[in-house]
């Protein structure tokens, strides 16, 4: 599913450049100007499919896809490299002119004069190797997407990770120093049950004031 952070400000990868997120208008125009005619509709479907790295903004009129320019780059870049492949396929399935082949058909028929069909001459089978190879380049595209996506979600839970450690050792400077002062730890806290473990039945003790 797509992130969202809603009522928060929008994040940045640690340790990277800020990022700059764009309006599905912005998008837009951002593919008009590189030569890629897609509408807004298709742009949020983008966004719904995780095409783009995006998240959702709430605003005082609603709800708005941000998408990241990079990842839009990235999309715009991989959508007119598809563009491009469908032209050549087009081109090479409708030629100008006749192509010629060097290697004759075997003529099995009776008549040796009967036309003889070959497989580059059936328009069926091209039309399925034409879907096969649309098929192919848009599982490429979303890979790419999709590794893009990986790799943000490794570097957040990775910075995760590091917060926690950090956390846990400010808890324990904080119990050093209250043991120093002559205080003692929170019992509750020390006797709460460990995570991923068999948690033991736990006994109410009779409170001394």
């Amino acid at each position: 599913m797509p992130r969202s952070w809603y009522n928060e400000p929008m994040q940045d990868i640690p340790n990277e450049q800020p990022r700059e997120w764009l309006t599905v208008d912005q998008a837009y125009a951002a593919c008009l100007d590189a030569g890629l005619d897609r509408t807004k509709k298709t742009i949020r479907q983008w966004c719904r499919q995780e095409h783009v790295d995006c998240q959702k903004q709430t605003t005082p009129t609603g709800e708005r896809w941000m998408i990241d320019k990079a990842s839009l780059a990235t999309k715009i870049r991989l959508e007119l490299e598809f563009q491009q492949t469908q032209e050549q396929v087009q081109t090479s399935a409708h030629p100008s002119e006749p192509v010629r082949t060097t290697d004759e058909p075997v003529r099995t028929g009776a008549d040796p004069y009967e036309p003889v069909q070959t497989d580059t001459n059936d328009p069926e089978q091209s039309e399925q190797i034409k879907k096969l190879e649309n098929q192919v380049k848009s599982l490429e595209i979303d890979k790419a997407v999709r590794d893009q996506h990986i790799s943000f979600l490794t570097s957040q839970n990775e910075k995760g990770q590091q917060d926690l450690v950090s956390q846990s050792r400010y808890i324990g400077h904080l119990e050093t120093k209250i043991l120093s002062l002559g205080g003692e730890p929170d019992a509750k806290f020390l006797d709460a049950p460990v995570p991923n473990q068999p948690s033991e039945p736990v006994h109410s003790q009779p409170f001394h004031g």
